[in-house]
């Protein structure tokens, strides 16, 4: 979990095992740290990455809660949108079926990489999870984190943009 520069950005891989059913097989999750122009990553944002696979059971238990709230909430906007628009998700029963199981649900939404941002509360980063769901090819979806808790969720900006992190450091 040691962060490297690839010449653009610094990285880091992980394994999180709670998380296996929603990364497409892969043992190794990409990590991206984000961080201002020329600077490396600070000791809390590596310290929280190497402490996320100590709360990735109960952080992957209250993300599947809200993932489910918001694919609930928007599941008959975009299965009727679909139904107008095959080409947007082609057979919304397929890509956005109602009431899917747990295996089901985590086939429709692959993880694709992890954000750890430069904000911290109680000495732990930020972390940001990015997804890609079947139902949303555009926009995909994205979870805001804070050890294991989930701060935010919406299009897949919602893992790398500050916002939701910021609003939570405000309530704090």
């Amino acid at each position: 979990m040691n962060p490297r520069w690839n010449g653009h950005e610094w990285t880091a891989d992980i394994a999180i095992p709670p998380w296996s059913a929603f990364t497409a097989g892969r043992d190794i999750v990409p990590v991206t740290f984000i961080m201002d122009p020329g600077s490396a990553p600070a000791p809390f944002q590596v310290r929280s990455l190497g402490s996320l696979p100590s709360v990735a059971a109960p952080l992957l238990s209250a993300a599947v809660v809200r993932m489910r709230e918001y694919y609930d909430s928007l599941r008959p906007k975009y299965a009727a949108f679909a139904r107008q628009a095959p080409s947007f998700m082609g057979d919304p029963d397929i890509a956005m079926p109602a009431s899917p199981d747990a295996g089901t649900f985590a086939h429709l939404h692959e993880l694709q990489g992890l954000f750890v941002l430069p904000l911290e509360r109680d000495g732990l980063a930020y972390v940001g999870f990015s997804f890609r769901p079947t139902w949303e090819p555009e926009h995909g979806l994205g979870l805001m984190t804070h050890g294991a808790r989930v701060v935010g969720i919406g299009g897949a900006d919602v893992s790398f943009v500050l916002d939701a992190a910021e609003d939570d450091l405000a309530r704090a």
